[in-house]
């Protein structure tokens, strides 16, 4: 089991690397911040979605589960190596005047960390109820129902000329 895991995240960290390093800067070269979070954002509520479905894999079949798992994940990588960045610029461009660039960026950050530190606690909080009353998928698919609200949000998201 170590051993697959083990490969499993050099798996996904290679891919995380030759993503970030080769393609992301091209695609976002020519798309623009606006178009790849719009774009990429919709791989969050499909990651989500096939999350749950992961506990439906035949256990003989190991190099399935093992597929699926990383499929699953890369999904998300890339999701996240291409809306992350993207949402970074877009916040920083909000800031009305140079002179408030620091604070419009530390608080965007700070939030941030604020829901990534809370969303685990909540989420598995969520699961463990959701264990309990026999719908696994339910946490999944709150995060997908979730992830989908902010894709289409992304829909109204525009970027200012430059100044």
């Amino acid at each position: 089991m170590y051993s697959e895991l083990k490969f499993l995240f050099q798996v996904l960290g290679t891919i995380g690397i030759l993503l970030q390093f080769l393609i992301y800067p091209r695609i976002n070269t020519r798309l623009g911040n606006v178009q790849c979070f719009r774009l990429f954002s919709i791989l969050f509520p499909i990651a989500y979605t096939l999350a749950p479905f992961l506990a439906v894999i035949p256990t003989d079949s190991t190099s399935l589960t093992w597929i699926s798992i990383t499929l699953v994940i890369a999904i998300h990588t890339t999701g996240r190596i291409f809306v992350l960045p993207a949402t970074i610029v877009l916040l920083n461009n909000c800031a009305p005047d140079p002179s408030v660039l620091g604070m419009v960026h530390g608080v965007g950050q700070t939030t941030s960390a604020l829901f990534r530190t809370l969303g685990p606690v909540v989420a598995g909080w969520v699961f463990g109820k959701s264990w309990e009353g026999g719908v696994i998928g339910a946490v999944w698919w709150g995060m997908a129902g979730v992830a989908v609200g902010g894709w289409v949000s992304s829909l109204f998201v525009w970027e200012r000329a430059e100044r």
